[in-house]
């Protein structure tokens, strides 16, 4: 399976900052998967896309990283 991610990069806070977003915003997309596996039937839908927006979230934290290390591409 493959994904194409599109996403805007912007400067907030100092590299060590933008560094420990990425561990952050990944501990919160291993609690939403937890949460996600643990759900009950009726909140399977909710729990799931709310993995998904916590994965985009690592997703754009680590961008912004790599934006700031000066990768461009």
């Amino acid at each position: 399976m493959r994904y194409w991610v599109h996403a805007d990069t912007f400067d907030v806070g100092d590299l060590k900052g933008k560094a420990t977003k990425v561990l952050e915003e990944a501990s919160e997309a291993c609690e939403a998967a937890r949460s996600w596996e643990r759900a009950p039937g009726d909140a399977t839908p909710l729990m799931r896309r709310n993995a998904i927006t916590e994965c985009c979230d690592v997703i754009q934290a680590a961008l912004n990283l790599a934006a700031a290390l000066g990768a461009t591409q």
